[in-house]
């Protein structure tokens, strides 16, 4: 039915398993909508009924398939209503600047809920110090010093990644802390934890978004920043349009963004042949950066391959499939 589809309404663009541009309306339509607006021209055809075990398990997870052309995006906007056109009719942009500003969306979602949880603890930070019992045997001298250096790293990474702006570290003096001071700074460090504890899960998507590329792009880097989102740079820190970079670049950017920030934790990723569109030194490197990405974004991966370089040393993980006469 979904081959059929793409064959007979020839107004329709696919851009997901079970998802078409309507060029006529400029809306995304899933498959009962398409069913609904088109199906006097698509040739009938008989839903075959799906065992039980094979319907409770499609219903039970999320199924996401890389298409081969992900560059071009269909006029709408990722914020917005999803059927509601953002674009006049036909118009395109492409997915890198489309993306760019997905994620300073995020960025600025993220520091406004940051800002939120600032504002709520400071405000009650007198009275819960006040309120406090006895100061917890866990917080020792040691323990301070070794929680507020984290603390500062932590900080770091976030302002590395464009999250925070840089601001001068105070720095704990060197004297033995009296119990009250202890008992302030235990009740500061545990609030700075609960402060920052909202921009971690985004940073580390940043991270791990900025690592792929950057150790796959050559004379050039992306950096992140809450007003651009992310941007091109040249070694020569010249912003280079992202349009600019070659096709392979852009693919491997959308591809590493799409998978880290746009799909749902626990969904099951279907990939065919990515080494079509990769450098052979980049199919070395595919299935380590699927991994981390399975980590931190908590996915599954399907890939069908033809490329023993993409498998590596991991043929564990490989089922051959042989096609019988």
């Amino acid at each position: 039915p979904l081959q059929m589809i793409d064959e007979w309404v020839g107004t329709l663009t696919r851009q997901g398993a079970q998802e078409w541009w309507d060029q006529e309306t400029n809306q995304i339509l899933d498959y009962d909508a398409v069913v609904d607006l088109y199906g006097d021209q698509i040739p009938r055809f008989e839903q075959p009924e799906l065992p039980s075990w094979l319907d409770k398990l499609l219903a039970s997870v999320s199924v996401h398939i890389i298409e081969t052309q992900r560059l071009s995006v269909p006029p709408r906007a990722s914020a917005g209503p999803r059927y509601t056109p953002s674009r006049q009719r036909g118009e395109t942009t492409t997915a890198v600047n489309l993306l760019a500003q997905d994620l300073a969306s995020r960025i600025r979602s993220a520091l406004a809920a940051y800002a939120e949880r600032s504002q709520n603890l400071d405000r009650t930070f007198p009275s819960r110090l006040l309120e406090e019992g006895q100061l917890p045997a866990e917080a020792t001298q040691a323990t301070i010093r070794e929680r507020y250096e984290i603390q500062g790293e932590n900080r770091a990474r976030l302002i590395g990644a464009g999250l925070l702006d840089p601001g001068e570290q105070i720095v704990l003096p060197k004297k033995r802390l009296n119990q009250t001071e202890r008992r302030v700074l235990w009740n500061y460090l545990a609030d700075v934890d609960a402060k920052l504890e909202v921009l971690y899960p985004i940073v580390d998507k940043v991270d791990l978004f900025r690592a792929v590329i950057n150790s796959k792009y050559v004379g050039k880097s992306i950096t992140v920043s809450r007003e651009e989102g992310f941007t091109v740079l040249t070694d020569r820190s010249d912003i280079l349009d992202a349009r600019f970079l070659s096709s392979g670049e852009q693919h491997e950017l959308v591809l590493a963004y799409r998978l880290l920030f746009n799909v749902q934790p626990g969904s099951l990723i279907l990939i065919d042949e990515p080494e079509l569109s990769l450098h052979v030194s980049w199919q070395q490197m595919f299935l380590p950066d699927l991994q981390r990405i399975s980590r931190t974004a908590q996915l599954d991966f399907l890939v069908a391959t033809h490329s023993p370089i993409i498998i590596g040393n991991r043929w564990d993980l490989t089922e051959k499939l042989a096609i019988e006469d």
